[in-house]
């Protein structure tokens, strides 16, 4: 949860116990009471948005971790069967210019593309790799490698997708829950005009908490630069008459 939803949604939570402590004080069919049952609703779905945003983190850095180990090997795999090829073509010139690499920045998609190629072409001359000591099922791990690399693709695609919806299904929740607490703060003001022990009650809670950062930044535009000798004087002070002896 973000440090600002956070805000906000302690400011629901602690105004939600006030109301949990006032329910006598509401009729079931009122409108306090309707307010009050939609900010347990929004609360509710906005906990329950931040475990599906910490699921969609969790696949997406699966995803991440997953495609870079994979990539790295794939890398190494491809590149060791089109070195192998080139010395191969030497003795067996019909396999020349069959296992070539791209000379231009290889994307994971080139690379899972040309490892599949690689594999398929390789297929009648397994004999021929194995002689220079490539493992004899380097087919099968070309094919597997890209197999995996694609589904941790898939993976970190999910998470981010995953927590894309989160957000924004979040922030349309957040905006039920204010909506729903100016309502309760418009109608507690009326129903306890004059009970002061009650509206502080209640105003602390609805109190949304500043920013991180905020009161500093207020601090720092107060400061004045005091004017150098040549600064003309402040506009603000009155001009000093000149004294008559």
């Amino acid at each position: 949860m973000s440090a600002r939803l956070r805000r906000y949604y302690e400011r629901g939570q602690r105004s939600d116990k006030v109301n949990d402590s006032r329910a006598e004080d509401f009729s079931t069919n009122s409108k306090a009471a309707a307010l009050a049952a939609t900010v347990k609703e929004q609360l509710a779905s906005l906990a329950a948005l931040d475990v599906e945003r910490a699921s969609s983190m969790g696949k997406r850095q699966q995803g991440t971790a997953g495609r870079q180990s994979v990539r790295e090997n794939l890398r190494t795999l491809v590149k060791a069967v089109a070195d192998t090829a080139d010395h191969i073509s030497l003795a067996h010139p019909d396999t020349k210019g069959m296992f070539r690499l791209l000379r231009t920045k290889q994307t994971d998609q080139t690379l899972i593309a040309t490892a599949r190629s690689f594999a398929d072409r390789a297929a009648p001359f397994v004999g021929l790799f194995v002689e220079y000591n490539l493992s004899a099922t380097f087919i099968n791990d070309l094919r597997s490698m890209a197999d995996t690399l694609e589904s941790y693709i898939s993976l970190q695609n999910e998470g981010v997708g995953a927590r894309i919806n989160a957000n924004a299904s979040a922030e349309e929740h957040l905006k039920r829950l204010n909506e729903a607490l100016e309502g309760l703060n418009i109608v507690y003001h009326n129903k306890y005009h004059g009970n002061d022990s009650v509206l502080a009650e209640w105003k602390s809670a609805y109190h949304l908490e500043a920013a991180p950062g905020t009161k500093s930044k207020a601090k720092s535009k107060k400061k004045k630069t005091p004017p150098s000798g040549d600064a003309p004087p402040d506009a603000s002070e009155p001009p000093t008459l000149p004294t008559h002896n």
